[in-house]
């Protein structure tokens, strides 16, 4: 307490500057009012019973028993509508419908989903996303630039050293025996022996290029199926059979089965609406009032509430006895097409066209990772290309060096020559 008041007296002199009273003449501390109390206004206005909302427990039982009914009832409802989906479902699938309506339209871009896998279509895609052919063609091209940077920088590389060595040779026919120099060609052996390494290896890269090129532009390349345009036009039908042998036309027989899948998804709609209305009645039904205003049995009272579930009951059953009778009607509609269709013969030009394009996705990777494997040998022959310039370079340059300090040493060992000779003639 003392550190305390130590604190608030320096504080109040070295900043507040508050006068502070003597301790006699403060006043006490006297009661205050801390809040003030109010009457409510409206506590008497209160119209009816306040408990009037309160359900008693055991009403709250008989909801509780009613609801598991109407659960149990809605489940029952929806297990049917669903168990006929199901079979319709089921149908459908093992008719290979409605793929095989489809595949009668030779323009329809869905054919080429029934027909080739998920993971073939995307790598198809990503296939086009690269520009698809023509991106082999720009791989090409590109190798053909660097195979030309490669081989201008080994001629320039050769030429330095063949321009040295004429220089050489013009000092050497200058001077006779006084140029005393090795002459370029003992030295520059591994340089060119260099230059012809990689020229060979250039060569044969160029000779593999070629090969990969050749296929690549062939009239008939395998890999020309990838292109969207060129997939779709050749993409298997199932087209009308020349001669009609089945109880009807192929026409006739493919509108009647179009037909029944149309009323099948009639009927899959009607069950959706039903499904629905059965979570909507649920959710309005309200047996309360009822319980606390009826003098009625329980019993009684729970048979007059599930009454306005029977519509929804009939409209079940109504309408899982129409698919049965759909469904009947869709086998007979099925084999009908079958017997007019060669549905065999179409699915072993599909078998035989995944094939296909399977086969020219492989030949269009090949080609693909060729190319880009020779785009990095020819980075990196360049790079070491351009290290055997700069030591041809760094060759010439030494060279020339040493050839203009000897031709110094030449000239002034004869302009000391001339000097004795002078000395001597006048001496004489």
């Amino acid at each position: 307490c003392n550190d305390k008041l130590t604190k608030a007296v320096r504080d109040n002199e070295s900043i507040y500057l508050e006068s502070v009273p003597p301790y006699e003449k403060v006043p006490p501390i006297s009661e205050a009012c801390m809040v003030k109390a109010v009457q409510p206004s409206n506590l008497n206005k209160m119209s009816g019973d306040v408990f009037v909302g309160l359900v008693p427990d055991s009403s709250a039982k008989v909801v509780s028993k009613y609801t598991e009914l109407v659960d149990t009832l809605i489940k029952k409802e929806k297990g049917k509508l669903n168990a006929s989906t199901d079979v319709a479902r089921s149908k459908l699938k093992e008719f290979e419908l409605p793929e095989i309506l489809v595949a009668l339209d030779p323009a329809d871009s869905r054919n080429l989903t029934t027909i080739l896998s998920e993971s073939l279509r995307e790598k198809i895609a990503e296939v086009n996303s690269y520009g698809g052919v023509k991106h082999c063609f720009e791989l090409a091209k590109e190798l053909q630039g660097l195979r030309n940077v490669g081989t201008q920088m080994l001629n320039s590389a050769e030429q330095e050293l063949e321009t040295e060595s004429n220089e050489d040779q013009t000092e050497r026919d200058r001077y006779k025996e006084k140029w005393v120099i090795p002459a370029s060609a003992t030295l520059t052996g591994s340089l060119k022996a260099s230059i012809t390494d990689f020229r060979a290896k250039i060569q044969t890269a160029r000779d593999s290029d070629k090969s990969t090129l050749q296929q690549l532009e062939q009239p008939e390349n395998p890999i020309l199926l990838l292109e969207n345009e060129n997939l779709c036009a050749k993409t298997p039908y199932l087209s009308k059979p020349m001669v009609s042998v089945g109880a009807c036309d192929p026409e006739t027989a493919a509108n009647e089965l179009k037909q029944c899948l149309s009323e099948l998804d009639s009927c899959s709609a009607q069950r959706t609406l039903l499904e629905d209305k059965l979570n909507e009645t649920k959710f309005k039904d309200n047996i309360l009032p009822q319980l606390m205003s009826s003098s009625d049995s329980e019993e009684k009272i729970f048979n007059d509430q599930l009454l306005k579930y029977k519509p929804l009951q009939d409209s079940v059953a109504e309408n899982v006895k129409l698919q049965e009778g759909l469904v009947a009607k869709l086998i007979q509609k099925h084999q009908q097409f079958l017997s007019v269709y060669n549905i065999g013969e179409y699915k072993s030009e599909c078998s035989a066209f995944a094939v296909q394009v399977q086969h020219a996705y492989e030949i269009y990777k090949q080609i693909q990772e060729n190319f880009e494997k020779g785009i990095r040998f020819y980075t990196s022959l360049q790079d070491a290309i351009n290290a055997l310039k700069m030591q041809c370079g760094d060759f010439c340059l030494t060279r020339k060096m040493q050839r203009d300090d000897f031709i110094r040493q030449l000239a002034y060992a004869n302009q000391q020559q001339q000097q004795y000779q002078q000395q001597q003639t006048y001496g004489a």
